[in-house]
């Protein structure tokens, strides 16, 4: 069925889902099976009268797109900070490429706290004090609620907080490993 269509099996799952096609009938395995006429109008279906279905991805896909790892976005899935598009009938989880984007726009130009504190030469504890007394702002945070660092506000800060001798001692955030 699908290689009449030109598609593959999980387009024609998906149509069904979406009710766009109609199983005729189902065998007691769960296959399902399908009239040719109605292949074959959905195969000679106009372009335009097909609405755009925006490009889905993986639980994987995403958490490489935010940075994250696909645990964390499953974990926010679950705890309902992060709403898939669509789960498949397997119950796996699918997102929208383009909202995914929107979620984490410069994904690669962040960096997690420890390579943030590598950046500006702190343990993670003193960083941790700097974005709390808000010396140090995150770029954005995770669905999982970790913090990212935009690379280049972090050497800005650096440049900001050298200048202007806004160095803490040892009672504030910044110690001997910041330069």
């Amino acid at each position: 069925m699908a290689s009449r269509l030109g598609v593959s099996q999980a387009t024609v799952l998906r149509a069904v889902v979406r009710g766009a096609l109609a199983a005729a009938e189902t065998t007691p395995g769960g296959h399902r099976r399908f009239r040719i006429e109605d292949v074959d109008a959905m195969a000679g279906a106009p372009i335009p009268t097909m609405r755009r279905i925006p490009r889905l991805i993986s639980t994987g896909a995403a958490a490489r797109l935010l940075g994250l790892s696909q645990h964390t976005v499953i974990r926010a899935c679950k705890e309902g900070r992060l709403e898939p598009d669509e789960v498949t009938p397997g119950g796996h989880r699918r997102f929208s490429e383009d909202r995914i984007r929107r979620l984490a726009p410069h994904a690669g130009e962040l960096v997690g706290t420890a390579g943030a504190a590598r950046v500006l030469g702190l343990t993670v504890a003193k960083l941790l004090r700097a974005v709390q007394c808000g010396a140090v702002s995150p770029a954005a945070v995770t669905p999982g609620g970790h913090r990212r660092f935009a690379t280049a506000d972090l050497s800005s800060s650096l440049l900001q907080s050298e200048g202007t001798g806004s160095h803490q001692d040892a009672g504030g955030w910044a110690g001997d490993g910041a330069r």
